[in-house]
């Protein structure tokens, strides 16, 4: 009967996780496509970010991981992809170079998802995501400290971010418990819940401000 009961809970943590997924950074995004501006959002750790959800899904497919714990993944990717673009469009640094770079980062998803980088590589790449991603957390914790300036950052992003992360910590640990993908999910949730808390408490000041 537990078992029964643990198993329903970890469908339904993965289909919120997947549902909330899918419009994970659309806030952010439409809010600032909506202001066109983009005050607030850390670029380079939005970049880092993407690299990790990139890594991730890599290396959960090369491992042939169960679909069900992967298949938000890609869609995470764009919308990073595309959030990184929103932000770049909105600061005017729009550049042909950004095709080169594009072109490298496509090729080193495809190596490593295909499983042409060996699986002793993939590991040590995996376990760099967590210090990329910590660091992508600091960076904007640090421009929020710094400007004390929530600016364009979304709150509703943020929330999603700490309870997806949390929710794919818990079915790890019930399912194929990877060691180094719990600590990545443990981690991301703790500095995203940081991240969260800084913004709605520079939302509160600014809100103050204005009354």
């Amino acid at each position: 009967m537990a078992a029964q009961w643990v198993h329903a809970l970890i469908i339904l943590v993965r289909v919120y996780v997947f549902g909330v997924s899918l419009v994970m950074k659309l806030p952010q995004i439409m809010m600032i496509w909506r202001a066109n501006s983009s005050k607030g959002i850390n670029l380079t750790s939005v970049l880092m970010e993407t690299w990790c959800w990139s890594m991730s899904f890599s290396y959960q497919f090369a491992n042939n991981y169960p679909w069900t714990s992967l298949i938000e993944l890609p869609v995470l990717m764009i919308q990073c992809l595309i959030l990184a673009l929103v932000v770049i469009y909105t600061r005017d640094q729009l550049h042909p170079s950004l095709l080169l770079y594009f072109a490298l980062y496509n090729g080193a998803v495809f190596a490593i998802a295909s499983g042409l980088v060996p699986s002793w590589m993939r590991s040590i790449l995996m376990s760099c995501n967590l210090p990329i991603a910590s660091t992508s957390k600091v960076i904007q914790l640090q421009s929020l400290l710094i400007s004390k300036d929530a600016g364009k950052l979304s709150t509703l992003t943020w929330f999603i971010a700490v309870s997806t992360s949390y929710g794919r910590f818990f079915v790890n640990i019930l399912t194929i418990a990877d060691k180094i993908l719990m600590t990545n999910f443990f981690v991301a949730g703790t500095l995203n819940g940081a991240v969260l808390l800084a913004t709605m408490y520079y939302k509160n000041q600014s809100k103050k401000k204005l009354f």
